[in-house]
């Protein structure tokens, strides 16, 4: 079965993790496209980026601490990916997750032991992040230690789910990690189907943290302060593209000098739409 028939989810990236320069790469080319010839050449010739055009801002790229608003929990659903999943069912003709049911992810496999206090995860063997590093148990204990230490919502929503703190997350060997629970529940495998349960690079977060960022959650900077560093051009092409996606021209309107700048890369846009 493949990964969009099991998981339902669109254009998902096993192994993804903390691809953060993914991310990165998105922002940029979302909010710098229109910034010169020379990038517009550039964009001619690359076949392995996609511009997205969305309606909003993303709150951030760190997805422990990020809520469920649209444009995020799209954007996040797309470049991570977690151990277990909702099981896509049809109900009446309709693909939905059963919110009862669940399957493996980047873990192939998963079992309780028989009082439901441990619950063991077996991950597929060769997954790797992005850049070629290992998913394997010591990115989901790295991941899993600093969700608690973060103390943000994800955190809060797994010790809801009788996880006392990152302690309860044990590596095995490689390929096996273990969770413990302090009492049988049914909440933990809903929470952990979840974008907030993002398995992380552990070498491309820590080269990152800094005493201000302890956890590297500012970095990459955010889409928004991105966008203000940017040349004119490229703040143009910007506010075009989230104009379009809300269905017209936005703050261009009242500014119809700013609407003929964009208007290039617009038309590019035009010819190239698939």
């Amino acid at each position: 079965m493949s990964r969009v028939q099991r998981t339902g989810r669109k254009t998902r990236f096993i192994g993804a993790g903390l691809v953060l320069v993914i991310a990165t790469a998105v922002v940029i080319a979302t909010v710098g496209g229109g910034a010169g010839k020379a990038t517009t050449a550039k964009q001619s010739a690359d076949t392995k980026t996609l511009v997205v055009a969305v309606a909003s801002d993303i709150q951030n790229l760190d997805p422990t601490l990020s809520s469920a608003d649209v444009v995020t929990q799209e954007l996040l659903t797309n470049v991570y990916d977690w151990l277990i999943d909702y099981k896509v069912v049809n109900q009446g003709g309709a693909m939905i997750g059963a919110p009862n049911s669940f399957v493996g992810a980047i873990a192939k496999s998963f079992s309780w032991n028989p009082a439901h206090t441990v619950i063991t995860f077996h991950l597929r063997p060769g997954v790797k992040f992005a850049n070629g590093d290992p998913l394997d148990a010591d990115a989901v204990k790295f991941t899993y230690d600093r969700i608690f230490k973060q103390a943000g919502v994800t955190a809060f929503l797994t010790s809801m789910a009788a996880v006392k703190n990152q302690d309860a997350v044990k590596v095995v060997d490689p390929l096996t990690v273990t969770i413990d629970v302090t009492k049988p529940n049914t909440l933990l495998l809903g929470n952990m189907a979840q974008f907030g349960h993002s398995i992380l690079d552990p070498k491309v977060v820590s080269a990152h943290e800094t005493t201000a960022d302890p956890y590297a959650h500012d970095w990459p900077v955010h889409p928004s302060e991105l966008a203000a560093r940017l040349p004119v051009g490229a703040r143009e092409e910007s506010e075009l593209l989230r104009a379009e996606a809300q269905g017209g021209h936005g703050d261009l309107q009242g500014h119809p000098e700013r609407f003929e700048q964009a208007r290039p890369a617009q038309e590019r846009r035009r010819r190239h739409r698939v």
